[in-house]
């Protein structure tokens, strides 16, 4: 409960018609409760650490609930309800598809879909 206040603190409101970005975070926050078992169920320690580690950007990444609405990212692409993990991660992909296998990219292009669209599908 502590974790979700702290990480309240860190929201913006965001107006959209999604479900998913009316409250707080849909699904279970599997990294906190991971950070409490390590810390031997001390939840100060667990805290502690929490705080330290939302300071890195690498928690981005591995803590999907710190940028949840938050206010450290841009209005529409919290707006899109659409986690910046899954974005860059497509992103990513089509950089890596493009330079290594351009006829591929060709392919996908010439047909009028984009690779993330696959990707995003699985």
């Amino acid at each position: 409960m502590q974790c979700e206040i702290f990480l309240k603190q860190q929201q913006t409101p965001v107006k959209s018609s999604l479900r998913s970005l009316q409250g707080g975070y849909v699904s279970y926050d599997w990294f906190a409760s991971s950070v409490f078992l390590i810390m031997m169920g001390n939840k100060d320690k667990t805290l502690t650490f929490l705080r330290q580690f939302s300071h890195l950007l690498v928690s981005a990444f591995l803590w999907m609930p710190r940028l949840h609405s938050s206010i450290h990212l841009p209005v529409d692409t919290a707006a899109s309800g659409i986690h910046p993990v899954y974005f860059c991660s497509a992103h990513y992909i089509e950089m890596l598809l493009k330079a290594e296998l351009p006829l591929v990219f060709s392919a996908f292009h010439m047909s009028g879909l984009a690779p993330s669209q696959v990707m995003s599908s699985l």
